[in-house]
Formats: structure tokens, sequence, C-alpha cells
């Protein structure tokens, strides 16, 4: 970024929109973010993704489900 503020709409109010919208503020941008109903009503609120400790030893995807947990744990801390 060349230190200059712009303004931002972020179109929707889910899980990506909401993580960029949160982004662009923490950098310094002007955001409005606009949601046809309320935060999370579309797919974010819909689905099964959810994140869990619980990880199985020996799972393939074991190193990347205990990245995920602490990236939470982190964003946690920082909001």
């Amino acid at each position: 970024m060349n230190g200059t503020s712009s303004r931002m709409v972020i179109v929707g109010a889910g899980i990506v929109g909401a993580s960029v919208a949160y982004h662009l503020a923490r950098q310094g941008q002007h955001v409005v973010v606009v949601e046809q109903a309320h935060p999370a009503a579309g797919a974010t609120g819909s689905s099964f993704g959810w994140i869990s400790e619980g990880v199985p030893e020996g799972a393939p995807d074991a190193f990347l489900r205990r990245e995920i947990v602490a990236d939470w744990m982190r964003l946690a801390q920082e909001i």
C-alpha cells in the first residue's frame, strides 16, 4: 500500500466478507460491509464447516487442523 486510505465496500458479511473487512480495517482502510440479511446468514451460517480441537493422531490432515485451531485462537485474542 502507498500509505493512502481508500473507501472500500464489502458485499456480504459471511466469513470471507467479514475477514476481508477486518483485515482491510486493520490496515487503515475505511470499510463498509453491506449484507442482505444479517452476518453469516448465507452459506457461512448454514454450512457444517466448524473448527474442532479433536484431531486424531496420524490423520492425514492433522497438522493442518492443528494450525487452523492455533490461527483461530490467535484471532480470538486479537479481536
